[in-house]
């Protein structure tokens, strides 16, 4: 319940409703002296985006050696949660509450800053004000061919390479990747996905007694690297496992016969976040994948290898 209050409060841009989530405690620690601290947690928080299908939320019991550290928490917190959400293609975000119930009610809860903290936060905040300064100015000075050449890389959801291809002009990488955020900011740019597959153009015909779809699955391209391809899954409803993995191969058999026709692939589930899916494609099972990217270094050849034409009577039959 706390994460989905979170993403509300977010989402409504009401600082006010992400104070009451703060434990009790918390809230006694804000003052004349601590309440720039916390502005500076909420500013940070207000600026993401959240769709409303595109966000999970988990929890977990903190353990009984869980240490503050040199943290100063009003009270001890007992639970972790993690809300996962993508606020743009290929970009996810991870945040992460720590929470304790008070009268029958679940609240974050945050530690009571110390002078020290404060100081090293004012610190921080300048070299952010910095940083974001610096990123501003170089992209107002970026030359039409590469400001061109970025939003090209962008429209094809290649937003890693964009942001290379800034580092190899000289500018740090998270001040390259700062100017790319501000080059699709201004160009208003909405990528549509290279390749995607719904399961309700399969299975639309069976539905539950509510009349819902018993599989209804979203995979999306988010990026397009050479030889490799970045999903995202996007889960309402999962059906069976088995007709969920065969769907999930299928759909990328259908992208390996795009890509130039693969017929092996390797992948690596839960990259980045929970709901992507890195694959790599390979012409021959043996292969080497040290070509693919580093991602792939924990996976060995034949071994990890998927012949896609092992399936391909169930993706026929699926078409």
């Amino acid at each position: 319940m706390l994460g989905r209050l979170f993403v509300e409060a977010v989402q409504s841009g009401s600082a006010q409703r992400r104070l009451e989530l703060l434990h009790p405690a918390t809230r006694a620690c804000i003052n004349q002296q601590t309440e720039e601290y916390f502005s500076w947690i909420f500013s940070r928080q207000m600026k993401y985006i959240i769709p409303d299908v595109k966000f999970t939320v988990s929890s977990q019991t903190l353990a009984e050696t869980w240490q503050p550290g040199s943290l100063d928490y009003p009270v001890r917190p007992t639970h972790q949660v993690q809300i996962d959400f993508e606020g743009r293609p290929g970009s996810g975000t991870t945040v992460v509450l720590l929470a304790a119930a008070e009268a029958g009610r679940w609240y974050e809860v945050l530690p009571c800053p110390s002078r020290q903290a404060l100081a090293l936060e004012r610190k921080a905040a300048a070299e952010r004000t910095a940083q974001e300064d610096r990123a501003q100015r170089a992209v107002a000075d970026l030359p039409a061919g590469q400001r061109s050449e970025v939003v090209t890389l962008l429209k094809a959801g290649r937003r890693v390479e964009a942001s290379q291809k800034l580092a190899a002009a000289g500018h740090e990488l998270s001040e390259a990747r700062r100017m790319v955020d501000l080059v699709e900011a201004r160009a208003n740019l909405r990528p549509a996905p290279l390749f995607a597959a719904a399961s309700k153009e399969i299975v639309a015909a069976t539905n539950t007694p509510s009349g819902r779809p018993v599989m209804d699955i979203v995979i999306r391209e988010l990026e397009r690297r050479p030889r490799v391809s970045v999903l995202s899954i996007e889960t309402r409803s999962p059906g069976s496992s088995v007709g969920l993995s065969f769907f999930l191969l299928c759909s990328i058999r259908r992208l390996a016969e795009l890509r130039g026709s693969y017929r092996y692939v390797v992948k690596i589930e839960k990259f980045g976040r929970q709901t992507q899916m890195l694959v790599g494609f390979l012409e021959t099972r043996e292969e080497g994948l040290e070509a693919l990217g580093p991602e792939f270094g924990a996976l060995r050849s034949p071994g990890d290898v998927i012949d896609l034409e092992e399936f391909a009577p169930i993706c026929d039959r699926m078409r």
